[in-house]
């Protein structure tokens, strides 16, 4: 999560040590900055599998006309 900018910030919400952090995302307890956290990483994850069908129905488009 730290190599990666864009999700970097999602986790400074949870705290600052990465200890800290793990023990929060797999806690049973849901609060709002986890909550918030989560939502955004699934919305990512949804916008990625959509732009990747896009870019494969694009591909075949192509390889349907050569």
């Amino acid at each position: 999560m730290e190599e990666c900018p864009k999700v970097c910030n999602w986790f400074k919400e949870l705290g600052k040590d990465k200890e800290e952090i793990w023990k929060k995302l797999w806690s049973e307890e849901l609060d709002s900055i986890k909550c918030k956290v989560l939502g955004k990483l699934e919305r990512e994850r949804k916008k990625e599998i959509r732009k990747r069908k896009t870019e494969e129905k694009r591909t075949s488009k192509v390889k349907d006309m050569e």
